[in-house]
This record gives structure tokens, C-alpha cells and sequence, in this order.
């Protein structure tokens, strides 16, 4: 019985082939995956998840809430010209965010959207989808207005 004990003993302190392979595939792994406290940047703001920048645009003052409809919340920014837009629960994208400012440039007034999902690749881009064409229709509108000047 003892050199049983022994040997497991012996056998366990031994390198295991492959064991080296597979230890420096996950470090590997670890170091390439994105870490849940790295920072997303949407329109010169830094936050680490979208619920976290939420709480930043709520508790601004300056920043007033265009309401919630459905699984979905609302916030214009005037001094920086931007809309927020972030997804609550329940909403199949979730957690997500997105952020869109008028840009002046030399051919003319633009949208700019930025956004940032955690939810799956599909569902972000169904919300990604909807928010372009809504901001679409919001582009043309103001072009249509320069042109009237």
C-alpha cells in the first residue's frame, strides 16, 4: 500500500505531457481576451459597462432624459450635441449603448454614431440597424432644412 501512495505521489509532482501546451494556451487566452474592467470610449465619455455610464448621464444635470419607451431609454446632451440611447433589461441587446452627435464637415452637416453591446452579435446589430435608420431619417431632415436656409 505504501508504494502505491508513492508512486501517485511521485506521478502527480511528474510533468504531465501536454500539460505545458495547454497552460501556456490559456495564458494565452486570458491575455487576448477583453477584461470586463476595460474601458469602452463613445463620444470622449470612458466607462467599463453601459450601466455604469448610465448612472454617470442620470446623476449629470446637465444632461436631460428624453423618457423610456419599451426596453429603452432616451437623453440629449445640448452642450456636446448628442443623444444617448441605452437598452434596459428585458431588451434582447442588453447591455448596450449608443451615442450619436451632430459633426460639422466640409461637405456638410452628419450624424456621427457610436455604440457599444453586450448582447449577442445578432441582436446588437438589429439595435445597431434601427438606431442608423432612425438617424438616417433624423440626417435627412436636417439637410433638408440647410437647404432651405
Amino acid at each position: 500500500m505504501r508504494r502505491v501512495r508513492q508512486a501517485v505521489r511521485t506521478q502527480a509532482l511528474k510533468p504531465m505531457p501536454g500539460l505545458r501546451l495547454l497552460a501556456l494556451a490559456l495564458a494565452a487566452a486570458v491575455a487576448m481576451w477583453p477584461a470586463t474592467s476595460k474601458a469602452d470610449q463613445l463620444c470622449s465619455r470612458s466607462f467599463a459597462q453601459p450601466t455604469d455610464l448610465l448612472d454617470e448621464i442620470r446623476r449629470n444635470p446637465h444632461i436631460e432624459p428624453l423618457g423610456e419607451r419599451g426596453a429603452v431609454a432616451g437623453f440629449v446632451d445640448q452642450n456636446a450635441m448628442a443623444v444617448w440611447v441605452f437598452t434596459m433589461p428585458g431588451h434582447a441587446a442588453h447591455p448596450a449603448v449608443m451615442c450619436s452627435r451632430v459633426v460639422e464637415q466640409s461637405e456638410g452637416v452628419r450624424i456621427r454614431t457610436e455604440a457599444s453591446c453586450r448582447g449577442s452579435a445578432a441582436d446588437c446589430n438589429r439595435l445597431v440597424a434601427e438606431f442608423k435608420a432612425m438617424n438616417d431619417k433624423l440626417q435627412q431632415r436636417l439637410l433638408l432644412r440647410r437647404a432651405a436656409w
